[in-house]
């Protein structure tokens, strides 16, 4: 029994200030047992617009993404970095997400795919159920009237046929062109536009030009027709490779009639190219600036860019700079940029992490 004081004293405390919490005894549980003290949670998600990825672990919910619709609101870009092993759902992913972005109507989509098997691209069975026939580019199908792209097409803008010569040269160079040869590359390709109208100018043209320049080219710049003759030489010598070397057929023409620019899904079938060797990367300019002139257009339309092979592109500096120019039309014409690779590392250990 209670002391009578103590009791007292405890109800007088109680009427003042209220009744005195009870101390209890700690309760000793399992973390198995005690997950039912705590309510469930989950990530918010992203929101309902746009397409179903998958499901959320902890929810079970639809996991719901569309980069164009969260791009300035929860995520600063609409680009991506797809990473995994190989077996690990990267294809899957791709695949699936592709499919169902198409079901937009003001969606399109453009895959630079670099693997495959059977001699065909392993987007090859998807662009044939939705009825499209891929830019296979091989150097071998070439020759035999296969798909070429001309890096002069008159759908290129002057400016944009410059720039993407200089590209191919250095990345076929391993660096920088000097001020120089850019000269004598920048009068050939001038005297070519201005003196061939009546069919599209090739790469072929540019070459002899080159190997043959204009004495007024050289009077421009007050210097002799030999220097400029002999400055233009390594760049000749680059751009034949694409005219009588490995590369030949597949852009020293004009640009393949039919190619259709506005399906929503253009497949580019790099898969016949030798990924280790100086062409893929050489292709990839060439696609990629091509694409910038013919392909992105202020239309309204949300266009994803997604590649295959990407540490192609991030081993090459002068093919990451054009890529990172592609990264731009992010905001201003709504373009979502995807980069497929397998490690981290790929990224960050490359000639072009910068």
């Amino acid at each position: 029994m209670r002391d009578p004081l103590s009791v007292l004293t405890d109800a007088f405390t109680a009427f003042l200030f209220g009744k005195v919490e009870t101390t209890r005894l700690p309760v000793r549980t399992s973390t198995g047992q005690a997950q039912a003290v705590y309510l469930p949670t989950a990530a918010p998600g992203l929101g309902d617009s746009g397409v179903i990825i998958g499901r959320e672990v902890y929810s079970g919910k639809g996991y719901i993404y569309d980069p164009f619709q969260l791009y300035g609101q929860q995520l600063p870009a609409p680009h991506w970095l797809v990473l995994g092993e190989s077996g690990n759902g990267k294809s899957a992913l791709e695949k699936t997400y592709v499919l169902r972005q198409l079901r937009f109507r003001d969606r399109q989509v453009v895959v630079l795919d670099a693997q495959g098997e059977d001699g065909v691209g392993e987007w090859n069975l998807i662009a044939q159920e939705l009825g499209i026939t891929p830019i296979r580019l091989d150097p071998t199908a070439a020759l035999d009237h296969g798909i070429r792209l001309n890096p002069l097409d008159p759908s290129i803008t002057t400016t944009g046929q410059l720039a993407l010569l200089r590209t191919i040269i250095e990345v076929a160079m391993g660096h920088g062109l000097d001020e120089r040869s850019g000269f004598a590359l920048k009068v050939a390709h001038a005297y070519v536009n201005e003196t061939i109208v009546e069919r599209q100018p090739v790469l072929t043209d540019i070459v002899e030009q080159l190997r043959h320049p204009e004495p007024e080219s050289a009077e421009a710049m007050n210097v002799a027709i030999d220097d400029v003759r002999a400055w233009g030489l390594d760049v000749a010598l680059v751009l034949d490779r694409l005219v009588d070397g490995d590369l030949r057929g597949m852009f020293d023409g004009p640009t393949t009639v039919g190619i259709d620019l506005d399906a929503p899904l253009i497949v580019f079938d790099l898969s016949h190219i030798d990924r280790n060797s100086i062409a893929m990367p050489i292709l990839m300019a060439i696609v990629g600036v091509w694409l910038e002139h013919t392909w992105i257009r202020p239309d309204r339309k949300k266009r994803i860019f997604l590649v295959e092979e990407a540490w192609h592109i991030i081993n090459s500096p002068f093919v990451a700079q054009l890529f990172q120019r592609l990264l731009k039309f992010g905001r201003r014409l709504g373009l979502s940029f995807v980069a497929v690779v397998h490690h981290l590392s790929d990224v960050i250990d490359g000639a072009a992490a910068k």
